[in-house]
């Protein structure tokens, strides 16, 4: 889902509030007194958290943590461990998520940093994942047979030094710095893979990347891919950029832009995928307070543009992805979208045209509708 642009700091929601402290404890105590804490918080898997926070206080590892739980329970904790630990721990108690607090969350079997500014990856969105790369080794031979694919996506010049890039007049310029400190997450060297003259590489862009869970992951598990990550909010794509630079993702380009409206050509692209805002505004309000109170709001409902409601259906952005797919993937190009349980009977409408061919409608793990899928009809 698309992460929340640059707004005006707004105040902040009522919250439970959690008092723990302990002034000494033992390893084995600190882990049970906290996980009893949390269980009377109504908090998820609250042994789980317990343990994944002391790791965190302790600056460790959870594996190494219960190893020395096996082997030495009675260890006892210094105080400013415990000082650590018990700020974390009203932290969780509180209703603040796990993955904040922790600073990461797995995706596909790898671990992303996260923050407020992006929304945290969930299980069910490897769903896209799984039938891109599904479907694009079924079709590699295709793929690189077709003439277009040495056009390079990407409108107008690459920008002179690796930043990630804004959209201005039809132009592009910096930002963030041009170096590996640079506050946006810079990393490597210029992009030199979308614009070499007959270079065929199939590419895929990532609408409203977020952390850059989707598109890292599938950079990595297609290397021979060129791929495109864009968001509306410079903070998101600091996480993404920190994400890619650390888990070696450098055949992606970050890209500061509105989805609706994004600097690429037509018939550019083998594969679009999104996970785009589509709750409702209906459904917003009845999130539990764990999403509802911690994670952007924009990431979660489409925005309204001016003199729209926001999210009022949660169709919105999703039926503008389906648009934009059709003029920007080529003939035979796949689009990927993620979706709530509900919407697959509207949204699926949209892929009833000549522009579209094979829509499915794909479930998750517990039987949900989750993922749209439609391949660009040929020229």
């Amino acid at each position: 889902m698309l992460s929340p642009p640059p707004r005006r700091p707004k105040p902040l929601k009522p919250r439970r509030t959690c008092k723990f402290a302990m002034k000494s404890a033992t390893l084995r105590s600190a882990l049970a007194s906290c996980a009893a804490m949390l269980e009377r918080s109504a908090v998820d898997s609250p042994r789980l958290c317990a343990e994944l926070l002391l790791a965190k206080a302790l600056d460790s590892e959870r594996n190494q943590l219960l190893k020395t739980l096996i082997l030495q329970p009675e260890t006892p904790l210094p105080e400013a461990v415990l000082q650590r630990f018990s700020v974390l721990s009203a932290r969780r108690a509180s209703g603040e998520p796990a993955a904040y607090i922790l600073g990461c969350k797995e995706f596909y079997g790898r671990s992303f940093a996260v923050s407020p500014d992006v929304l945290i990856p969930r299980p069910e969105t490897e769903l896209l994942i799984d039938l891109a790369l599904t479907h694009m080794r079924e079709n590699a031979g295709e793929a690189h047979s077709r003439d277009s694919i040495s056009q390079t996506p990407w409108q107008g010049a690459w920008p002179p030094a690796p930043a990630i890039s804004e959209k201005r007049q039809g132009r592009f310029s910096t930002m963030g710095g041009t170096g590996p400190q640079a506050p946006c997450g810079v990393w490597g060297g210029a992009p030199k893979y979308f614009t070499a003259a007959g270079q065929k590489k199939p590419s895929f862009a990532d609408f409203g990347t977020g952390s850059g869970c989707i598109a890292v992951t599938l950079s990595l598990e297609l290397p021979g891919w060129s791929g495109i990550a864009l968001d509306n909010s410079r903070a998101a794509l600091a996480i993404a950029a920190a994400n890619a630079s650390r888990l070696g993702a450098s055949h992606l380009a970050l890209l500061l832009a509105d989805f609706k409206t994004p600097p690429l050509l037509p018939a550019s692209l083998d594969l679009l995928v999104s996970n785009p805002p589509y709750v409702s505004e209906a459904e917003y309000q009845g999130l539990s307070p764990e999403v509802r109170d911690f994670e952007p709001k924009c990431a979660l409902t489409p925005c309204g543009g001016p003199g729209k409601a926001q999210g009022a259906s949660g169709l919105e952005d999703a039926e503008a992805l389906i648009s934009l797919a059709a003029n920007l993937l080529k003939p035979g190009g796949l689009l990927l979208m993620e979706i709530g349980c509900t919407q697959a009977p509207a949204l699926i409408q949209g892929l009833r045209g000549p522009a579209w061919t094979g829509a499915r409608v794909h479930k998750d793990l517990a039987g949900l509708d989750r993922v749209l899928s439609a391949r660009r009809s040929a020229a």
